[in-house]
């Protein structure tokens, strides 16, 4: 699996952001860390309910209290200590995900 995930970073770090891709990116990324396939199901869900994956989303839901939520995930500012930067990273953003899928209703 790892000349695949090398596929995947280089392009992706390339820039190339194709729904596609990060998609598969995303179930490669879900199988590598033992998600369960509900868990695998669940981040394409979240992905494709959070950015319609598009990593450059952008919600600015609590702009009264400086909030807003980034990236393909929607990494909340007021709730995670992540930055610009890592939140538009695709590659961060899924792996965010995946290590904390068991409370992504919590955003």
């Amino acid at each position: 699996m790892l000349p695949i995930l090398l596929f995947y970073y280089a392009q992706i770090s390339a820039g190339n952001h194709d729904p596609v891709l990060l998609r598969d990116y995303a179930v490669v990324e879900s199988k590598m860390a033992g998600l369960s396939i509900e868990q695998q199901d669940k981040v394409l869900y979240t992905i494709e309910k959070e950015s319609k994956f598009n990593p450059k989303a952008i919600n600015r839901n609590d702009s009264a209290k400086g909030c807003h939520s980034r990236g393909l995930v929607q990494i909340r500012s007021c709730n995670h200590k992540t930055t610009d930067q890592e939140a538009y990273n695709p590659i961060y953003s899924i792996n965010f995900l995946i290590k904390n899928i068991d409370k992504c209703n919590t955003w």
